[in-house]
């Protein structure tokens, strides 16, 4: 009975450090995936994108709301956006114009509410 415990003991810790460790690496494929998406989505927004000069070297913060399949509902610049009236009107149409943003493949790490930051470089 003792050796039976133990035994059960040490199947539940293997099979605790097992699970750990499965979703330790699924932590780092999500992390990974995230990157992917992350960068997907920003050069299907830059192929649409041409900053205007004087928003060269600035950045805009963005909030996008989309929809399961990368259909947008909402583009807003955020209050850090440094781009001036133009350059938000320009950043906001490439987004537009870029829907349905990548989503086959990310479904994992989808989310329907999305901050993301473009660079003017």
């Amino acid at each position: 009975m003792i050796a039976t415990r133990i035994g059960s003991g040490r199947a539940r810790t293997w099979g605790l450090a097992f699970a750990m460790a499965a979703g330790l690496a699924q932590a780092e494929d999500d992390s990974a995936l995230h990157a992917r998406y992350s960068k997907a989505v920003r050069a299907a927004i830059h192929a649409h994108w041409t900053p205007p000069p004087q928003s060269h070297g600035g950045h805009c913060a963005l909030q996008l709301r989309q929809l399961p399949g990368g259909s947008l509902l909402h583009v807003e610049p955020l209050e850090d956006c440094s781009f001036d009236e133009a350059g938000r009107a320009a950043v906001v149409r490439a987004v537009f114009a870029a829907d349905p943003l990548p989503y086959a493949g990310f479904e994992r790490v989808f989310n329907r509410d999305v901050r993301i930051v473009l660079r003017a470089d």
